[in-house]
């Protein structure tokens, strides 16, 4: 008996194959687990870490989720872009690196004086690009870490 694809199903109760749209077995008539979907990637071939989506019974300490299509992004993009990426982080629920984005610029400007103004437009698109990016995710269904980036 030759092994079974990655794409065929196989009985528990019996170890019958079974073709990939088949529910249950076509020998006992058990049924059949689902096919396991290989993880999403934008850029084709697998991805480069599985990303766990959404799933009430999977909330831990320290990840954010929402249901796919629940996250308003359209709010993070427009406040970020009006009062810098850190705004977008905290409406992410990513609060403490939101709050890091809001004092940094502060503290650099209190310490390297006129040099701090190139930093704080650095700042400012890179904490731009992360909120909306983030957001996106979390819009997705895709579970987040508080400190994660892009």
């Amino acid at each position: 008996m030759m092994p079974p694809t990655p794409n065929q199903r196989v009985c528990s109760a019996c170890g019958a194959v079974s073709p990939p749209n088949a529910t249950y077995c076509s020998v006992c008539a058990e049924a059949l687990p689902p096919l396991e979907q290989p993880p999403y990637s934008p850029y084709g071939g697998p991805a480069p870490y599985p990303r766990q989506l959404y799933s009430p019974a999977a909330a831990q300490p320290g990840i954010i989720q929402s249901p796919p299509g629940t996250h308003p992004v359209a709010a993070v993009v427009v406040l970020s872009i009006l009062f810098g990426g850190w705004l977008g982080m905290i409406i992410n629920r990513q609060v403490a690196k939101g709050i890091c984005f809001l004092v940094a610029p502060f503290v650099a400007g209190v310490v390297l004086g006129c040099l701090a103004v190139p930093i704080v437009l650095v700042a400012w698109l890179i904490g731009l690009i992360d909120a909306i990016l983030i957001a996106g995710r979390i819009n997705r269904g895709e579970s987040v870490r508080e400190w994660q980036w892009f």
